[in-house]
């Protein structure tokens, strides 16, 4: 199961790719403010993800 910290890695790995391509900056901000907040979350990704996912389905 993968863990917000994960999440948050990729996600500022993208930002990090973004910018290595000289995206745009509001893009490579995005990235980097999702992975920030991913980081924090009290709740782990895979969990909301999972509850989400079986609220649609009931």
């Amino acid at each position: 199961m993968i863990r917000n910290q994960e999440v948050a890695a990729l996600l500022d790995r993208v930002a990090n790719l973004l910018e290595a391509r000289g995206e745009s900056t509001y893009r490579i901000g995005a990235y980097r403010d999702a992975a920030r907040q991913n980081a924090s979350l009290s709740e782990d990704v895979s969990d909301v993800w999972h509850a989400k996912s079986r609220r649609r389905t009931c």
